[in-house]
């Protein structure tokens, strides 16, 4: 006890250092600016173009995560609906003069406000920069040196600050600013389930990814994942997509995946995410921190008993998310043969038959006035009919 004690005390004062550390802020010099204006436009178009797609998949899946927070078990939040950046987190020369265009701070930056999420019915929008919660002022982000369990320590701490004035679980007054005006609401949040969705843009400036030459063509390919928490949709998949409905089965699928618990491995074409997450083009990435995906090629692959079960609880959370499932089966039947999402999700006509018998079972309990309770699901069936995904 004595020995622990000891070392507490040693460490203490490392650790006091490093959280009050002030790194040095890197600003573009004036000459910085005028050097890379033209390539700023062009990150700036980037931005939108990727924060545009970030905030559409976000207000797809946010039903779904709503609708089926009584299903994740422990995996579920309070939250706005908002993801964010701040300076810090941008990288590059070109970047850095790009978000000072754009007017990144050092406070929380708005990329995405959910489309239906509170934050949006409040009236926040993307651009706006947040001030203060409930009256306490949201501190600046003066150190990007410093890290708490893999989260920079500036997120860490406004995530912690956010998640108190959420665990109220009463409505929360955000003071923020939009252009000179500063503004304020009122914003009562909601549970969801813990899971967020992003499409796996790669549309931005190569040289300014960590200096990686990221080709677009290498992540086109229609594909969707979930690792860990996060669904990733391919932006190949996100452009094929007719219809919203059809994006909301793919994102369902991977949310069954999810909420069942169902292993995966990661795969190259997760782990290409990472210069984007440096770059701050996905916001939020996994609330703020690195994924530690670890980096065998083994691509992910689930047997047809999973890929049955996870269908079939697909159907359930689109259904209690009033989305028409009757389509769920035509989709996956359009895809190529050869499209990576097909190398990954097994046989179809294995799958058809638990398609066409959850339809049934489904309409029966919609025109019964029954809970669409998915009972049938032998991995939720494990778990007392409440999945568990953590």
């Amino acid at each position: 006890m004595v020995v622990w004690f000891a070392r507490t005390l040693l460490s203490l004062p490392v650790i006091l250092l490093i959280g009050c550390y002030s790194a040095p802020v890197f600003l573009p010099t004036p000459e910085d600016q005028k050097t890379n204006e033209a390539q700023s436009e062009q990150w700036i178009q980037a931005f939108n173009e990727n924060a545009e797609k970030q905030s559409h998949i976000a207000g797809l899946a946010y039903p779904l995560l709503v609708a089926n927070s009584d299903l994740c078990g422990s995996k579920v939040v309070t939250e706005l609906g908002i993801q964010w950046i701040v300076f810090n987190d941008v990288v590059g020369v070109v970047g850095r003069v790009a978000a000072i265009n754009l007017g990144i701070s050092h406070n929380p930056y708005l990329t995405v406000v959910t489309p239906g999420s509170p934050a949006a019915k409040a009236g926040l929008q993307e651009g706006d920069t947040l001030l203060s919660l409930n009256g306490s002022r949201i501190g600046k982000d003066r150190n990007w040196v410093a890290w708490v369990n893999n989260t920079r320590l500036y997120r860490w701490r406004f995530n912690r600050f956010l998640n108190r004035a959420l665990s109220q679980r009463s409505s929360i007054t955000v003071q923020y600013r939009r252009g000179n005006e500063i503004l304020q609401t009122d914003i009562q949040p909601v549970r969801r389930c813990d899971f967020d969705v992003f499409v796996i843009e790669y549309s931005f400036l190569a040289s300014e990814i960590d200096g990686a030459a990221v080709s677009s063509s290498e992540f086109s390919p229609l594909n969707s994942i979930s690792y860990g928490g996060t669904i990733l949709i391919s932006s190949g998949l996100y452009e094929w997509a007719q219809t919203d409905r059809e994006l909301q089965m793919f994102i369902a699928h991977e949310l069954a995946h999810e909420i069942v618990g169902h292993g995966a491995h990661a795969t190259t074409w997760l782990i290409s995410v990472e210069p984007l997450k440096r770059a701050g083009l996905l916001g939020d990435f996994g609330r703020g921190g690195f994924l530690n995906f670890p980096h065998p090629t083994t691509p992910r692959r689930y047997d047809q008993t999973q890929e049955q079960d996870a269908d079939y609880l697909a159907m359930y959370l689109l259904a209690r998310a009033d989305i028409d499932v009757s389509e769920y089966a035509n989709i996956w039947t359009l895809i190529p043969d050869d499209a990576p999402i097909m190398d990954t999700h097994g046989n179809l006509e294995n799958r058809r038959k638990v398609i066409e018998s959850t339809l049934v079972e489904i309409q029966t309990k919609i025109d019964s006035g029954l809970p669409l309770d998915p009972i049938s699901s032998p991995a939720l069936k494990k778990n007392g009919g409440t999945a568990d995904a953590s």
